[in-house]
């Protein structure tokens, strides 16, 4: 059986399930699931709507920063939220990793997950957020998970912070090195929060940046 790989974004999630089986992929042929963080809008499609897992055969792959973080006494006390919001987010977590342990690899900064695929640092919005390089047969793609919430004002304006940056000065070190990055080697970008289909690439403009996206068609239409 072929293995596939994703990197999975839950609010996506029906876009996904779309995609599987357009590409005529069974759910239990995926085999690993890679997540950038903790946060439930990039998990929760995990589980089905009947609590089983979406792909029963897939493994997990976080890292180890993100797991000892949420699973050890998470201190969410600077987040300009409410508290009912903030312990939520902390038990979903929890409930979350705690399921998936049995099937979880935690990784390192910084680590090749497999051939052509390596988690980056980009910590900021969680201690242990991951961004990820994924290069094939010469090309290669950023994939930055939460790290840029906005496609026109993350670019222009990457010191403007949301309510969920859990560290403001590392979130924007971490912004400003991966625009930098993506516009340097002309990386072709997977940004979850930009609209769809989330792919483009980064210009430098003066001291700042802008979004120029990839337009999509779907295969067979013109």
């Amino acid at each position: 059986m072929q293995s596939h790989m994703l990197e999975f974004q839950t609010s996506k999630y029906r876009m996904l399930q779309l995609y599987v089986a357009v590409k005529d992929i069974a759910p239990e042929a995926i085999d690993t699931i890679i997540l950038s963080h903790a946060h439930s809008d990039h998990y929760g499609g995990i589980f089905d709507e009947e609590d089983g897992f979406s792909f029963p055969n897939a493994r997990y792959v976080l890292s180890r920063v993100e797991w000892t973080f949420w699973m050890d006494q998470p201190d969410l006390s600077s987040l300009a939220l409410p508290e009912l919001l903030k312990q939520r987010t902390v038990q979903l977590a929890q409930n979350c990793l705690t399921r998936l342990q049995p099937k979880l690899r935690l990784i390192e900064d910084g680590e090749v997950i497999f051939p052509g695929i390596a988690a980056i640092p980009a910590k900021g919005e969680t201690p242990g957020h991951s961004a990820f390089l994924v290069c094939s047969k010469g090309d290669a793609m950023l994939v930055v998970g939460d790290a840029w919430p906005h496609y026109r004002l993350t670019p222009e304006h990457p010191d403007w912070l949301t309510a969920f940056d859990l560290d403001p000065e590392q979130t924007v070190r971490t912004r400003r090195t991966l625009l930098d990055r993506a516009a340097e080697e002309k990386l072709l970008v997977l940004a979850y929060h930009f609209p769809w289909p989330s792919l483009g690439r980064i210009l430098r403009r003066g001291a700042n940046w802008s979004w120029e996206p990839v337009e999509y068609k779907w295969p067979g239409h013109p």
